[in-house]
């Protein structure tokens, strides 16, 4: 199948209903840009790895594969949000993350016909019924924590998806428990900004790797 005169969102979509085809269409298209620009951005952080590109597929892969479902038709934000991902994994936690990742996909599953519409002129026309609704926001959370930083992303999940208390986190990570309950007070408003973006369509991040 000759997928070469698709967009991004139609390739997107093709993904999200199970055609391997698009998912290799994404990459083949992507990658190499997506690799540039990290080494651009992150030139420094990467000379201890010699594979970038290896590097830059595994991630970008696992996050298609592993990730909330969404759809967004401009290229640009789709290598955005990639990068985004990508920068992520080389800068802290991406083993942890990634395993928390799988298991919020595993343990908490979206229903398999919610993919996220990206795009202002579509989201201004929808309207959810409530269950759609109530995946929607789950998915939105779960994209946004994507572009929070490490620390921020580590005490949300430790917080709301472990369950664990300030005194644990704090034992855990060598903190005090009015630390961890200050700067898990800060990283709250950060995701929920985010989120708020990603609703408006907003897919690139303020200061993120699509500027």
């Amino acid at each position: 199948m000759d997928l070469a005169g698709d967009s991004t969102g139609t390739l997107l979509r093709r993904w999200h209903g199970g055609d391997e085809e698009a998912l290799h269409a994404l990459l083949e298209r992507n990658l190499a840009f997506v690799q540039q620009l990290v080494r651009r951005k992150l030139g420094d952080r990467l000379r201890w790895k010699t594979e970038t590109g290896d590097l830059v597929q595994e991630a970008v892969l696992e996050f298609l594969r592993h990730g909330p479902r969404f759809v967004v038709s401009s290229e640009h934000h789709f290598r955005s949000l990639l990068v985004r991902v990508v920068q992520n994994v080389i800068t802290g936690q991406h083993r942890w993350f990634t395993a928390r990742r799988r298991e919020m996909n595993l343990e908490q599953p979206l229903p398999t016909d919610s993919v996220l519409e990206l795009d202002p002129a579509v989201r201004s026309v929808t309207r959810p019924s409530e269950a759609a609704a109530r995946a929607e926001n789950q998915a939105l959370l779960r994209l946004a924590l994507e572009y929070l930083g490490p620390e921020e992303r580590m005490l949300i999940l430790l917080r709301d998806w472990d369950g664990l208390s300030f005194p644990e986190i704090g034992e855990r990570l060598g903190v005090q428990p009015n630390a961890v309950r200050m700067r898990y007070a800060r990283a709250l408003p950060i995701l929920a900004d985010q989120v708020e973006r990603l609703r408006r369509g907003e897919v690139d991040a303020p200061g993120s790797a699509g500027e």
